[in-house]
């Protein structure tokens, strides 16, 4: 059972953020570009409320358990739960952070205000990947940017190389699109996807030699990993409108004993590319659990025979990256010309 309680409207601060308008009071920490100060000329924004009071009061008896994991930070255990519930679902992290997701506004329980830098880093991932999904528009773990006009993405595993991609393309003059979060909406002129938060979330290594070590013990953490920094990205390098999307490129980086392989870009097999995408999915177990698996695979099925899947091989190392970001531009320009 399920009673709603009356809570605080947000502020007016609108942001624009995966193709939606969102009106939040909320503090970010993290650079997100308003797109004004009113209501007025939105249609249906969606409304954020960041809270230390819960916006229901909840018996998980009348939701149904779709997904649990384990999930851990600064050494404290902590469970992933999904509940579906009649009219929203929660996404709760135990002891840390419960989030009440409908499709016009989401809500946010905060356990601890200890944790509240986390909430954010939590708010603009995981809850968003799983948010997006149930607004039937699937999300792939990639980085993407638009390389003179044509939107490229760039899913992997974390560690793999994508973020430094896009930092090496940035660097060369292209536009983020967005980091982690790539959401994908199928339109009857193609597949188009969605800007998200204009930022980057380096590793050491990748700050140092991107920004130098003399900046790096100052630059903003995030708390998810800490072990990363979180790189705002300015209006000039950030690409902030929907676009149809028109490669794919699935980052292979080789061993550094494999140095002097040459750098290649090759097609992926329609059936292989399916798969890669269904692996590259943010939020795929969630969604599997929902039982959404043959409207995914029905999808990605779809987008394949529309979008160029290439696999992209490359030796490690930084001192390969311009030779790298030639070959996609040269890439990009072939499959312009077809």
């Amino acid at each position: 059972m399920v009673n709603e309680i009356k809570t605080k409207e947000p502020a007016t601060a609108v942001y624009r953020l995966f193709g939606f308008d969102f009106v939040s009071e909320y503090p970010f920490s993290r650079l997100l570009f308003k797109e004004g100060e009113s209501l007025d000329g939105l249609s249906s924004p969606v409304h954020i409320v960041f809270d230390t009071q819960p916006p229901f009061q909840v018996d998980l008896e009348f939701g149904e358990l779709i997904y649990t994991n384990p999930f851990s930070f600064e050494n404290s255990e902590s469970n992933v739960c999904f509940y579906k519930f009649q009219t929203y679902h929660l996404l709760r992290f135990t002891n840390l952070v419960d989030f009440f997701l409908r499709s016009n506004r989401i809500d946010c329980r905060i356990y601890n205000n200890y944790h509240q830098p986390l909430v954010e880093d939590l708010f603009l991932g995981a809850v968003m990947s799983v948010w997006l999904e149930l607004q039937d528009m699937p999300v792939l773990h990639a980085s993407a940017m638009v390389i003179n006009g044509q939107l490229a993405a760039f899913p992997a595993d974390s560690g793999n190389g994508k973020t430094t991609l896009a930092t090496a393309l940035l660097q060369a003059g292209h536009a983020l699109f967005t980091d982690d979060i790539f959401p994908l909406e199928n339109r009857l002129d193609g597949f188009w996807s969605h800007p998200g938060a204009p930022g980057l979330n380096l590793w050491p290594d990748q700050s140092i030699h991107f920004l130098g070590d003399s900046d790096f013990p100052y630059l903003p953490r995030n708390m998810l990993k800490p072990n990363k920094t979180r790189i705002p990205v300015g209006r000039d390098s950030f690409y902030n409108e929907s676009k149809v999307l028109r490669s794919i490129y699935l980052p292979n980086r080789l061993e550094p004993g494999n140095r002097n392989a040459n750098i290649k870009i090759e097609p992926v097999k329609p059936a292989e590319a399916v798969i890669e995408l269904i692996h590259h999915s943010f939020a795929r177990y969630v969604m599997d659990r929902l039982g959404w698996q043959a409207r995914r695979l029905e999808f990605f099925a779809r987008l394949v025979k529309q979008v160029p899947v290439r696999r992209l091989l490359y030796p490690s190392g930084f001192e390969y990256l311009p030779r790298v970001t030639d070959a996609i531009l040269q890439d990009l320009e072939r499959l312009k010309s077809q």
